[in-house]
């Protein structure tokens, strides 16, 4: 273990306590560096990091790299257990919970965990597999270490300890997924819906419950085929009265989303707009329109605002 003048993590909660609300600090000259003003340093950014990531972005994967989901195993293995792989393969796969981004270099099985066997269910059972992550410390001891830090070609000796994110998939039985302990951040990757007495987890029982397409930049697109399709123009009622009407003439036309910069057609002819609201405009027959004589020209009505075209199904009659 690492020796501190103080546990970063205490230094860590009593900084950032309520009568405290640190955000970082700065080391005056002259004066010894401590450890633990160091540790709280990085500590302070990381959380603030972590805390914004949570809260504006939250839990779940990215497009190019969606890791961690539930998937059945083959027949005739997927007694109490499934597979925890990528989504199309593609590896390593990631997923970000608590603002901490941990990744799965390659599909593995539940059972391999080595984290207990899920048991039979004695009535239909819907279970919750979720993600559980945490951040260790990694010194230069024992099998796991990073021989790294004993700096043996310059001061012989462990001067720090590294911190890494470490993940576990849990599977709460019939229940929703219990409160994370303190350090742990958790999230819900799947649901299994089980059958009584059935021991086998096969692909029909399995929703997936991640968050996915978790960059801005998707975020932006999504918003953005939404407010499309929210503030596309449309007609309403009959779409335009009168049906006919000579150059010049006003027509109303009913709708919806009709406010956004407006622009009218009668054919191909742009027409002149006296009134305009969201649900109604009033515009004149073009007179640039050529009307044979002693005939009548028909034309279609489209409405072009700042996010989309309609034109309308019924013909308007242009006469002289």
């Amino acid at each position: 273990m690492a020796d501190y003048s103080v546990p970063p993590d205490q230094m860590l909660a009593a900084a950032t306590a309520p009568e405290h609300g640190y955000i970082g600090l700065h080391i005056e000259q002259g004066v010894p560096i401590l450890d633990r003003d160091l540790n709280l340093l990085h500590d302070l950014i990381t959380a603030t990091v972590r805390s914004i990531a949570a809260r504006f972005i939250g839990d779940g994967t990215h497009a190019d790299a969606s890791g961690f989901l539930v998937s059945a195993l083959p027949a005739g293995q997927t007694s109490q257990d499934f597979q925890i792989t990528a989504d199309g393969g593609h590896f390593p796969g990631s997923c970000m919970v608590g603002g901490i981004q941990v990744s799965l270099p390659a599909a593995i099985r539940y059972s391999s965990q080595q984290v207990g066997v899920l048991t039979t269910p004695a009535d239909d059972r819907t279970d919750v597999v979720y993600l559980d992550v945490t951040v260790v410390e990694v010194d230069s001891v024992g099998a796991t270490g990073d021989t790294d830090l004993r700096n043996e070609h310059d001061v012989g000796m462990q001067t720090s300890v590294r911190l890494k994110p470490v993940w576990v998939v849990r599977v709460a039985e019939g229940v929703t997924v219990p409160p994370a302990a303190a350090g742990h951040a958790r999230c819900a990757l799947a649901l299994l819906k089980r059958k009584k007495g059935k021991a086998t987890i096969e692909a029909d029982m399995i929703k997936d419950q991640r968050r996915t397409r978790l960059t801005v930049a998707d975020i932006e697109r999504r918003l953005s085929v939404v407010e499309q399709a929210l503030l596309l123009p449309a007609f309403t009622g009959t779409e335009f009265t009168p049906r006919s009407g000579a150059k010049g003439d006003p027509v109303h036309i009913t709708g919806s989303n009709l406010d956004f910069s407006p622009k009218v057609l009668f054919g191909d002819q742009p027409a002149t707009l006296s009134s305009q609201s969201a649900t109604d405009i009033v515009a004149a027959v073009p007179s640039t329109i050529t009307v044979p004589v002693g005939g009548v020209t028909k034309v279609r009505i489209t409405v072009t605002t700042g996010h989309g075209s309609i034109t309308s199904v019924n013909e308007f009659s242009v006469t002289e």
